[in-house]
C-alpha cells in the first residue's frame, strides 16, 4: 500500500511498482478474515480463481482433491456466508492453492483452523516451501513460526527484531 523509500521490491523477478501487473500474477494471498463473492458457491468461487488465471485444465480433480482434503467436499454447493469462520478461512486458502504463483503471503493461517486443519496447513506449506515458492506469514503461534519459518521477524512497538 505504501511505495518504499528507499530498495526495490520485487516478485519473481518483476518489480512490483514498473511491473505490476506481472509481478502480482505471481503473488497469492490470504487474509486472516477472508472476503467472499455473495452470489457463488464455494465451488464457484475456486472455478473462478482458476479460471481468472488460467488454468482451467484439470481444475475439477485439482479443486476436489483440496476440498476432500480440508472437509469442504460436502459443502461445496454452499455459499461462503453459510460457512463457519473456519471454513471460511480454509476457502481462502483453497483460492489460493488452486491457482499457481511464487509467494504466498498468509495472516494468520491457523486463526480459526482446528488442529487436524492446522497440521494439514502447515505440511502443504512445507510442500510448498520445497517446491520453491516463497511463503511469508504473520502468527501470534511462535510453534508454527518454529514449524515452518527460516527467518523469524518480531514487529514490537515499531520497531522490527529479528528472534
Amino acid at each position: 500500500m505504501l511505495r518504499p523509500t528507499t530498495g526495490v521490491i520485487t516478485i519473481d523477478g518483476h518489480d512490483l511498482y514498473t511491473e505490476e501487473k506481472e509481478a502480482k500474477r505471481q503473488l497469492a494471498f490470504v487474509p486472516d478474515v477472508p472476503r467472499f463473492y455473495t452470489e457463488l458457491t464455494a465451488w464457484e468461487h475456486l472455478y473462478f480463481i482458476a479460471q481468472a488465471h488460467q488454468v482451467g485444465d484439470g481444475f475439477t480433480q485439482k479443486a476436489e482433491t483440496l476440498m476432500h482434503e480440508f472437509g469442504l467436499w460436502d459443502s461445496r454447493d454452499l455459499y461462503p456466508h453459510n460457512y463457519s469462520r473456519g471454513m471460511r478461512l480454509k476457502l481462502g486458502l483453497l483460492i489460493a492453492l488452486i491457482r499457481p504463483f511464487k509467494v504466498l503471503l498468509l495472516d494468520e493461517p491457523t486463526s480459526a483452523l482446528d488442529v487436524e486443519s492446522a497440521s494439514l496447513l502447515v505440511e502443504r506449506l512445507k510442500q510448498l516451501r520445497q517446491s520453491g515458492a516463497s511463503i511469508l506469514l504473520s502468527s501470534h503461534d511462535p510453534n508454527l513460526a518454529k514449524d515452518l519459518a527460516d527467518r523469524t521477524l518480531r514487529i514490537q512497538n515499531g520497531t522490527v527484531e529479528d528472534v
